[in-house]
């Protein structure tokens, strides 16, 4: 059985999709999906693994190649060769919603406990503590220093176990980070701002202003680009060095979720319209829409270049 989605454009990347279907839908099966950018887009179906991972809260690579789920259970889950591990990360007393890796292959995991920690081979090496709500988003700066984002509205930067620098500014929780080529530390809000840090001073360099509804997700680009989604069913792409908005992209229905670059510079959106789509993010272009059929709350790319889609709950893997 095929899939055909036609295509506006011609190009001619390849990209492997990995995706991660809810239990909202009908269980299918796991399916082997090749995206050929030509004048359409085809995929083959073939039976792999499901996993029920019990409510996603973050994913990442780890740096063996591994991806690791967190859980609102205290843990993490491991996916290895189609077999799932579950660690049960002991010293949090709260879920787990934000993970990074660290330079050094460490794994920093943010939690409903209000509580950063750090682990190498299961075992907490530091608890970084500081905040007075939940973590909501982890980014590593250049530096190798971590930045943690929180409900209560600050990010904060850590080296080692001591916090150097409390960013305040937003006036609501601040939902998500990223790290932009240029060294700079992105923060989006609920407060329907994003904001740009100097990680190493930590001064605030721009506050951007446009979107109409909660921050989601953020995404660094090439040229000192990056681009920010929202729960206002945009994705708007912005200049680094001068705040300056240089596309809004409004092709989506409803709250876009997750971004996140290709290899090839690329930008990937998703969204709760059950749709997926890949943008030239130097003129705004939609490229490809892929209707994935479920809500997208997650895209990271893999080292490998495939593209991981996730929702929260049941695991569908497209190799």
């Amino acid at each position: 059985m095929k899939r055909r989605f036609e295509s506006p454009v011609h190009f001619t990347k390849r990209m492997r999709l990995t995706s991660f279907l809810t239990s909202f839908l009908p269980v299918k099966d796991l399916c082997n999906v090749i995206a050929d950018y030509a004048t359409s887009f085809e995929g083959r179906l073939k039976c792999t693994h499901t996993f029920d991972l019990n409510c996603t809260t973050s994913l990442v690579e780890l740096s063996d190649g591994k991806l690791a789920f967190g859980s609102p259970h205290n843990g993490l889950r491991i996916w290895n060769d189609g077999d799932i591990y579950s660690h049960v990360l002991e010293d949090h007393s709260g879920g787990v919603s934000a993970l990074a890796v660290l330079p050094d292959g460490n794994v920093a995991s943010g939690s409903f406990d209000w509580t950063v920690r750090v682990w190498q081979d299961g075992v907490c090496l530091r608890a970084l503590i500081g905040h007075t709500r939940w973590i909501l988003a982890l980014a590593v700066l250049h530096d190798g220093n971590l930045a943690s984002s929180s409900a209560d509205s600050t990010v904060r930067v850590w080296e080692g176990d001591q916090c150097i620098h409390v960013l305040i500014g937003h006036t609501d929780f601040v939902r998500t980070l990223a790290v932009l080529h240029n060294g700079m530390l992105a923060s989006g809000s609920d407060d329907n701002t994003v904001r740009l840090w100097d990680g190493t001073s930590g001064a605030c360099l721009h506050v951007l202003v446009g979107h109409t509804g909660w921050v989601y997700s953020l995404t660094s680009l090439f040229d000192g680009k990056f681009a920010s989604s929202s729960r206002d069913s945009t994705v708007r792409v912005w200049d680094s060095t001068s705040g300056t908005c240089l596309h809004t992209l409004v092709n989506h229905k409803k709250y876009v979720r997750a971004l996140a670059t290709l290899p090839d510079g690329k930008l990937v959106s998703g969204s709760n319209d059950l749709t997926v789509r890949v943008w030239d993010a130097d003129n705004g272009v939609c490229l490809l829409t892929i209707p994935v059929g479920f809500m997208v709350g997650r895209l990271l790319v893999l080292s490998s270049g495939e593209l991981v889609v996730a929702s929260q709950e049941k695991v569908h893997m497209y190799e």
